[in-house]
């Protein structure tokens, strides 16, 4: 896909009004996270509320980990997240029984990147940090001779913000980028001013 920067996906949107903001500074995706023990855990009547008042043109991602099946199709959208401790068979048996797009999301490791992205369930890779969904950074370094053997499309995160996107952007060129402490005000709670910032580095770095 020709895009004229890389895909912006702002995970960790919790109020309807941070998903319109997320739209108008010119992200493509927002994450509901759906996972249990997280600070943005969305309930279902808040997930229904920012879907139903969804941006036309913004597209929402439910975040899960070690989902049931019956979780997943509570939630009507193409595309889920997991990211959680799910086995290639739990992968294959969800997307048999959910027919859902997936993203794998994953912490780095060099050879597990690349046995994920070979998984015929799999769509998109997204490579996050040592402790994944913790924000942590990584050696982006460590991508540029990787992204271009995997199948699939890659999301970076880990350790995201308005200055360090520019800086990946500059070393790799990810069919993505996810962002969800880096434009937090404090834990859970989304900064707007950074989630513009955020946007507009990425579309300065290409």
């Amino acid at each position: 896909m020709n895009r004229p920067h890389p895909l912006i996906k702002i995970c960790g949107i919790r109020t309807p009004e941070d998903a319109r903001v997320a739209c108008e500074a010119g992200a493509d995706v927002v994450g509901l996270v759906q996972a249990d023990g997280s600070p943005r855990l969305l309930g279902e009547s808040e997930t229904t509320t920012i879907l139903d008042q969804l941006p036309g043109r913004l597209d929402a991602i439910p975040v899960f980990t070690n989902p049931s099946s019956e979780d997943i199709l509570a939630i009507p959208t193409r595309w889920i997240q997991l990211h959680g401790e799910e086995s290639p068979d739990d992968v294959a048996r969800i997307a048999m029984r959910t027919k859902r797009r997936i993203i794998r999301g994953m912490s780095f490791d060099h050879d597990a990147c690349q046995i994920w992205a070979a998984h015929p369930d799999v769509d998109i890779l997204l490579i996050d940090g040592a402790q994944a969904g913790s924000g942590e950074a990584f050696d982006h370094h460590q991508l540029v001779d990787l992204l271009p053997t995997l199948r699939v499309p890659t999301i970076i995160a880990g350790g995201l913000d308005p200055d360090s996107v520019h800086r990946l952007l500059q070393i790799v060129q990810p069919f993505g980028v996810d962002v969800s402490s880096g434009v937090e005000s404090a834990r859970g709670t989304k900064d707007h001013g950074l989630i513009r910032s955020f946007c507009q580095a990425v579309r300065d770095a290409r």
